[in-house]
């Protein structure tokens, strides 16, 4: 069970929910420091030390996502002003 949480559960988790914060918050920021401080927590009570391993890639992987969320909201914008002039 343990593998397919680190796997699959946990990336898509911070996956979904880095692009919901960016495209909300308008922040890059924000999202990948809130998941690494769950994912710190959880590393703490839950798992073991071996996932601070796992809680640096996926700090990484949030902040990519909140980019590309971002920069995907700024050319939503951006386009939508563009067809109402």
């Amino acid at each position: 069970m343990e593998f397919a949480l680190v796997l699959f559960i946990i990336p898509f988790a911070v996956m979904i929910l880095s692009l919901a914060g960016s495209w909300l918050i308008h922040k890059i920021w924000v999202m990948p420091v809130l998941m690494l401080l769950i994912l710190i927590f959880l590393t703490m009570t839950i798992f073991n030390d071996t996932f601070t391993i796992w809680v640096s890639i996926y700090t990484v992987l949030s902040i990519l996502v909140s980019y590309f969320g971002k920069t995907g909201r700024d050319l939503y914008e951006k386009n939508k002003k563009e067809k109402e002039h």
